[in-house]
This record gives C-alpha cells, structure tokens and sequence, in this order.
C-alpha cells in the first residue's frame, strides 16, 4: 500500500461525511431533517472537522494527529446517533449510512500505515586530494 491509497480513502471519506450532512436522518411523521440543520446542528462540527482532516491526510511523519478529528467525528455521531434512535415516534433515513461510511473510511486511512521506502544509499565520503 502506498500513500497514495490513504490519501484516496480519505478523500472519499471526507465526501461520504459532507453528503452525509447534507441527507436526511431522520423523519418525524412527515417532516424530514438532515444534519446540517440551517448551520445550527452538529453537522456543522462534522463539516469543519471533516475540512481540518483534509491536510492530515497527507502528512508523513505526524499521520497520528488524523486520528484527532477522526475521534471526535466518531463520537458526535455516536453521541447523536443515540440520543435521536432513544426518541420516540422517529425514523432514520439514509443519512447515516453516509456519516458512518465516511466516518469508517477516515478511521481507515488513520490506520493505514506508512509507505515504505528503498533506503538511500550513502553518499561517498568527500575526495579531499589536492
């Protein structure tokens, strides 16, 4: 696997987020909701934290700091996931599928590990006759 695989399923992943936002996700009788709720809903945290994992995709060194937004994208949609599933009268669209999808393909590209490369081979020593 090379870097460049992370970087495609993180790049999918941020795409199945934000059209997860944007779906609906639940439906109470007949009015439907999506996450993004006018910008006042958590969708809002899933977007901006979907957008700051967008350039820890392609760090080499540091790729731990793309399990900080991957986290905390998991546990708002857990969190919320939960709260809407223990009301009554609800009924969850396919938004989810979405949220969770991307939220699964960004923990992939986290777990992905690093390419490995040919070691260089070392430079000779300096010719230093005069």
């Amino acid at each position: 696997m090379n870097v460049g695989s992370r970087v495609t399923l993180g790049l999918i992943a941020v795409v199945l987020l934000v059209i997860g936002v944007f779906s609906p996700v639940f439906k109470v009788f007949w009015i439907e909701s999506d996450y993004w709720k006018d910008g006042e809903g958590d969708g809002v945290v899933i977007v901006i934290l979907a957008v700051i994992a967008l350039p820890l995709l392609f760090l080499r060194h540091h790729r731990w700091l793309l399990w900080i937004p991957t986290i905390l994208i998991w546990l708002t949609l857990v969190y919320d996931f939960l709260d809407i599933v223990n009301e009554e009268l609800i009924d969850l669209k396919y938004g989810w599928i979405f949220l969770f999808g991307g939220a699964a393909l960004l923990a992939a590209a986290a777990i992905r590990p690093a390419p490995v490369t040919a070691a260089a081979e070392p430079l000779p020593p300096p010719d230093f006759d005069f």
